[in-house]
């Protein structure tokens, strides 16, 4: 549980309050990236709980409290869009947003976005289903820490969306 609890108030909580206290102020551009690093952040706990490094009822309800909004927000406002995910005519009402997340993402991880979008559950979806799972919580760890240090870095965050948005923009020119 505490690598769960470091992994939340260290890097989860400080990202989605970041989002939403600039989701009013910052560029589009910079949103964009902002709720990448959330979408990163689910495929760590994802990842972790499959392999036992987080406890997996703590982890689904961290997931459903705090991330499940998130994924919410995601969903297209349109009402016609909206109707037709009911129906089943379209498995995902994307909203502009999302389907800009989901453009690089492996399909894996759009799989896990767009379930999560449809409020389904994402801990039994696109599992590795990893051999000995438990063999791998040690190096999870020491992935998972360094992976927090530069996630609540603000330089290295900084450096992170300033080459994201120069590929950006040296690629569609």
């Amino acid at each position: 549980m505490h690598r769960l609890q470091t992994f939340l108030t260290e890097v989860l909580f400080p990202t989605l309050s970041a989002l939403s206290t600039e989701a009013t102020t910052s560029k589009p551009q910079q949103l964009s990236l902002m709720r990448r690093e959330v979408v990163e952040h689910v495929l760590w706990l994802h990842l972790g709980t499959e392999i036992g490094a987080f406890p997996y009822r703590q982890s689904r309800k961290i997931y459903t409290a705090y991330l499940g909004p998130f994924f919410q927000s995601l969903v297209s406002r349109d009402l016609d869009e909206r109707a037709a995910m009911a129906a089943g005519r379209v498995y995902v009402a994307h909203s502009e947003e999302s389907r800009a997340l989901v453009l690089g993402l492996p399909r894996y991880a759009n799989i896990l976005v767009e379930k999560a979008m449809r409020s389904e559950d994402i801990f039994e979806s696109e599992r590795l289903e990893f051999r000995n799972a438990q063999s791998l919580s040690g190096l999870f760890q020491t992935l998972l820490l360094l992976h927090s240090r530069f996630a609540v870095s603000e330089t290295v965050r900084q450096f992170t969306y300033d080459i994201r948005a120069a590929s950006k923009i040296t690629t569609h020119k």
